[in-house]
This record gives structure tokens, C-alpha cells and sequence, in this order.
């Protein structure tokens, strides 16, 4: 979003796949995890911070949790590392076509509320409820998102 944004019309399509606070800011539970692991990552803290984000039931994989790892161990972030929620002037720039893909069991804020601010303001939004899917869908549904995002793509693209 934040391309399409500084750029407008640079983007031909978007997938917006449980974006972190664009639509309402990180609640308590997120930020005390998030920071605490920030400062002092460990493959066991991050398991845990997925096994939080995902929906009961999903199996925390090792790749999964040593990626994150060595990107967190390897990361130097900017000055913010926090997403910004986005202005409802901002959301109301983006003109792309866009799909907004959130997992029912969303742990960073509601999906009904997320999906209600968003479509009031962005005019070419598609938004989907994932089933059985929280905060890490892409890793809990990868199959289901990419079945969303080719179904959205090709209908956009006619």
C-alpha cells in the first residue's frame, strides 16, 4: 500500500495479506511479544509468537521458525519498525485494485472491523474472511491465499 501510495499507479494489483496496522493500530498483547522478541530473539520465543498469531491447531513448523529467526538476528531495522495505520485520506488515494485477504482467528485487531474502515475508503477493495486462518494465514493457508489471489488477479484482469 505504502507504494501505491508514494507512487500512484505504480501498482497494476495488490494482495494485501493480514497487513499489521494499516487499518487499526497493534493492540497491548502484539507489541509486548513483538518488542520483547525484537530485543532478544530466540527460536522458542518465536514459536511461540506464531503458535500466538495462528489459528488453535496449526503445527509450528522448524523451517517456518528458523527463517524468522535469522531474519529477525539479521535485521537492522529503520527508526520505525512499527507499521503506521493509514489515514482514511490515504486509503481513499489507492485506486488500484486491491484484495484484502484476513484470517477469521486474526490476533492483531478484528477482521470485520479491518475489512469495514477498508472498504468504506478504497473504492476497487475485494476482501475475504479465511477460514481456520489467523495473523500467519499465508503460512497456516498457503493454498487457499494463492487460489484467492489468482481467482482476484485473473477477474481484474479482464
Amino acid at each position: 500500500m505504502g507504494l501505491e501510495l508514494a507512487y500512484p499507479g505504480a501498482c497494476e494489483k495488490l494482495a494485501l495479506i493480514s497487513p499489521a496496522a494499516s487499518f487499526y493500530p497493534y493492540p497491548l498483547s502484539f507489541l509486548v511479544r513483538g518488542i520483547g522478541i525484537s530485543f532478544f530473539p530466540s527460536p522458542k520465543r518465536i514459536a511461540n509468537l506464531v503458535r500466538w498469531m495462528t489459528a488453535d491447531g496449526f503445527e509450528v513448523r522448524e523451517l517456518d521458525v528458523e527463517l524468522f529467526y535469522l531474519g529477525l538476528k539479521n535485521y537492522r531495522p529503520p527508526r520505525s519498525i512499527l507499521a503506521n495505520v493509514y489515514t482514511d485520506q490515504e486509503l481513499s488515494q489507492i485506486k488500484a485494485p486491491a484484495l484484502l485477504i484476513i484470517g477469521e482467528n486474526e490476533v492483531i485487531y478484528q477482521p470485520e472491523k479491518a475489512i469495514l474502515r477498508a472498504s468504506e475508503y478504497m473504492p476497487n477493495l475485494t476482501c475475504k474472511i479465511l477460514p481456520g486462518a489467523g495473523h500467519g494465514s499465508i503460512i497456516e493457508k498457503p493454498e487457499a491465499v494463492s487460489q484467492l489471489m489468482t481467482a482476484s488477479f485473473n477477474k481484474t484482469a479482464s
